[in-house]
């Protein structure tokens, strides 16, 4: 079949598939290329929802084909997406596609009116979507000169809400790390509500790295790292001494060794970095109390 003709054979729903030239269906949907990309697609007998994405010249052409061939008494609703399950999304799309109007309204002169018209007859396109679907939304305003300033100001309610969402799921997310890296340190693996530690929490907090003693041997960093745990009995001493002194450490040809590693840097603080990671020292200090170091 030609391109024009699998169009055709399509919008009549006589056959269950036809191909042509980088063209084909396969029962209500028809397809340019490939399945990644849905023209068109029957919902039942009287409606179709039809792309308004628009690629190659020859994806533009197959889109051609089928406004062709569709017709006129079917109900047609042009969305984003013909596959979507889930119609909230193109319903979504579709207003969010309003926005880019206002912009053109707010410059145009001689084409103001017909930007309007565009910008009312998608309220209307939309209003029907939602209807058709029962997505049970409310029909949008059509536009006024203070449509723009009452958008702006929603907008602004509505990203002030998101970053308050955002907030709080980093505070959660934040808790949640913060309780998984204590259970890491007790050499716990389950919470109490029956879930696992996520190591990835292990690494979120940005607040240096953390120890523990992995067994009566080794000490564990919590991305993973061992050292013997008497490299660190041996390393503290040095540390308090550093940060006594106020005088910073960097080796200058004297390596202090933890295991397969060795110290970079130990600040007048008392921080120390070695390798990829960076201890505070008020973690190296918790650390020396667990193993009973303190007095050291």
């Amino acid at each position: 079949m030609n391109n024009s003709q699998v169009a055709h054979v399509w919008a009549q729903q006589s056959k269950e598939s036809g191909k042509g030239s980088n063209f084909f269906f396969e029962g209500e949907t028809i397809y340019s290329y490939g399945y990644h990309f849905p023209i068109a697609r029957f919902i039942d007998n009287n409606t179709v929802l039809m792309t308004t994405r628009g690629y190659s010249v020859t994806t533009s052409q197959h889109i051609g084909y089928v406004g062709q061939a569709l017709p006129g008494w079917l109900t047609l609703f042009r969305v984003n997406d013909p596959s979507a399950t889930d119609q909230r999304k193109n319903y979504h799309h579709m207003t969010s596609e309003l926005q880019y109007l206002l912009p053109k309204i707010a410059k145009a002169k001689s084409k103001r009116q017909d930007y309007i018209d565009e910008y009312n007859a998608g309220i209307d396109s939309a209003d029907r979507f939602s209807k058709f679907f029962k997505l049970g939304y409310k029909k949008r305003e059509y536009f006024h000169d203070e449509l723009p300033k009452k958008l702006e100001a929603r907008n602004k309610r509505a990203a002030a809400a998101d970053k308050r969402k955002r907030e709080k799921a980093r505070k959660l997310q934040e808790e949640r790390a913060r309780q998984d890296l204590q259970l890491w340190i007790n050499g716990e693996r389950r919470r109490a509500d029956g879930g696992t530690v996520n190591h990835y929490n292990l690494h979120i907090l940005n607040e240096g790295n953390y120890l523990r003693e992995k067994n009566a041997d080794t000490a564990e960093t919590n991305q993973g790292a061992e050292v013997p745990l008497e490299h660190c009995v041996k390393a503290w001493p040095i540390i308090k001494k550093i940060v006594a002194s106020g005088q910073e450490f960097r080796p200058n040809g004297k390596t202090i060794h933890l295991g397969h590693f060795s110290i970079d840097h130990i600040s007048a603080s008392g921080t120390v970095k070695a390798g990829c990671h960076t201890f505070k020292y008020s973690e190296l200090l918790r650390f020396a109390k667990v193993l009973g170091l303190e007095k050291c």
